[in-house]
């Protein structure tokens, strides 16, 4: 049975549970929007023991859905290369769930999963939330229309408020503020909801 092969659509979703990969056989191809310049140093060690597994796919392109197209576009190239892989797309982009659907009725397995854990079965682990998290987004409300629009600005707003330095510490709160569905970032852009 030939190794999964794991389509990461960093530029949507990034995902806190890469070390699950430390010592399996698979292939991963890491796919980064054109504003994406570096990675956090959790990912690269995280990815490092995988050695030439790894690809990073950089986008060219910027605008709506073009990693999306990308990964698409590559996961078709594989198929053709060995139809018998399974494939694995992590992401929250649920338009994803349309392709897996036409993919598994031309008899290839394909899943979309949210989390690296999804692969392998394991259910995210509950995360207790930052206490800091309200008092963030009641700064971010009481900003109206100037509230950071960028994702460096974000990061240096909650930085100054609360004393914290960029690394792991700033990333964990960004993450809860998104999976509390508060606001989302695509390509170093920031939405509220």
């Amino acid at each position: 049975m030939p190794a999964p092969v794991i389509f990461i659509d960093y530029e949507n979703t990034q995902p806190a549970d890469l070390d699950l990969l430390m010592d399996k056989a698979c292939v991963v191809k890491l796919f980064l929007g054109v504003n994406q310049k570096s990675l956090p140093t959790e990912v690269s060690k995280a990815l490092q023991p995988l050695g030439k597994s790894v690809e990073y796919v950089h986008g060219k392109h910027s605008g709506r859905n073009a990693i999306d197209f990308l990964l698409t576009y590559r996961i078709g190239r594989e198929i053709e290369a060995d139809p018998s892989q399974h494939f694995y797309i992590v992401s929250k982009d649920r338009d994803f769930d349309s392709l897996v659907k036409h993919l598994r009725a031309d008899s290839v397995q394909c899943t979309r999963v949210e989390t690296i854990g999804g692969i392998f079965g394991i259910s995210p682990i509950a995360v207790e939330t930052d206490p800091r998290i309200d008092a963030i987004v009641a700064l971010l409300t009481g900003m109206k229309s100037a509230k950071p629009r960028r994702a460096r600005t974000l990061r240096s707003t909650i930085s100054a408020k609360f004393g914290l330095p960029d690394g792991p510490e700033l990333e964990t709160i960004v993450a809860q503020l998104q999976s509390r569905r508060f606001l989302t970032e695509t390509a170093g852009k920031v939405t509220y909801k």
